[in-house]
């Protein structure tokens, strides 16, 4: 009875050998491709995000963002500008825009209201529109608006994203980029030349002085009239007297200055202070003078 009990004995234990190599090369396999997975997990996991951006919709085009580190805030050094250029689009609806109403949006947290109309930033870039005043876009027309805005240096630091807020353009909530491709540049002439070439070389020619005919021409059409105009709920009285005399007469008084001709505008500068106006000129097919008095004056445009 003994001798069958060994053998019955020796029969099951076999079988649990057996079981328990198998488990172990079985298990040594598993243990394998676990560790193999947890690794490419972990090699996944330390590799850093690509934050994708947006800066395409169907009604809206970022065509870049600029830092102007010439411009001193008289309020707080640690201010920038920051001037967004985009495109204004659509195919499907017109549209109502101005370039003082959008809201740029850092990391999420803080939000910055744009400056409305700063006088004389976006002198050089005439390819962009600048105002306060709502300008029609309509379908398969695009426009084409720089709109400016006061960031603390800090919120300008690469690695940050940003964000736009606008009502006046649709999925604007679908624009998004990042801090570290806004340009820094040495001021506004050389952000006009990056972003708005064609502009930039227009508006030097319009400024340069013209040439004797022009002049001449000029003189002949404004000298000894008076243009009478509001901006702003403000009346204006303006006079041009021979050979380079202006006088500005409003309800707070009269001011007196000299101007010069340029090839599109006319520059007039207050003795006293310096500063002055530039208004653009054009010519009607009556070959009459048309000056853009409201362009000149209005602190909106």
């Amino acid at each position: 009875m003994e001798e069958k009990k060994k053998k019955a004995n020796f029969k099951i234990l076999v079988p649990i050998i057996i079981l328990i190599i198998m488990g172990v090369i079985v298990g040594g396999v598993v243990m394998t491709s676990k560790e193999g997975t947890l690794k490419v997990k972990s090699e996944v996991e330390e590799q850093p995000k690509e934050e994708r951006e947006c800066l395409e919709t169907s009604y809206m085009t970022i065509d870049g963002v600029f830092v102007d580190n010439a411009y001193q805030d008289k309020e707080n050094e640690n201010l920038r500008l920051v001037y967004l250029f985009y495109t204004v689009h659509s195919n499907d609806k017109n549209l109502k825009v101005d370039s003082s109403s959008a809201k740029l949006l850092i990391n999420d947290t803080n939000k910055y209201e744009n400056t409305k109309h700063l006088d004389k930033v976006c002198n050089y870039m005439s390819s962009y529109y600048y105002s306060d005043y709502l300008e029609d876009v309509y379908v398969g027309t695009p426009l084409k608006v720089v709109e400016t805005f006061k960031v603390p240096v800090g919120d300008l630091q690469s690695g940050k994203t940003l964000k736009i807020e606008k009502t006046q353009i649709p999925e604007t909530e679908k624009i998004h980029m990042l801090t570290d491709n806004i340009v820094f540049l040495d001021n506004a002439e050389m952000i006009a030349q990056k972003v708005d070439a064609e502009g930039y070389a227009n508006e030097l020619n319009k400024r340069a002085d013209a040439d004797a005919a022009t002049i001449t021409r000029v003189k002949n059409a404004i000298n000894g009239y008076e243009w009478s105009f509001y901006v702003n709920t403000l009346a204006y009285k303006l006079t041009f007297d021979n050979p380079n005399q202006f006088e500005l007469r409003t309800m707070f008084g009269a001011n007196e200055g000299t101007y010069a001709i340029k090839n599109g505008y006319i520059i007039g500068t207050y003795p006293d202070t310096g500063t002055g106006f530039e208004i653009p000129y054009s010519w009607k097919a009556d070959g009459d003078i048309d000056l853009d008095l409201v362009k000149g004056f209005d602190v909106s445009q």
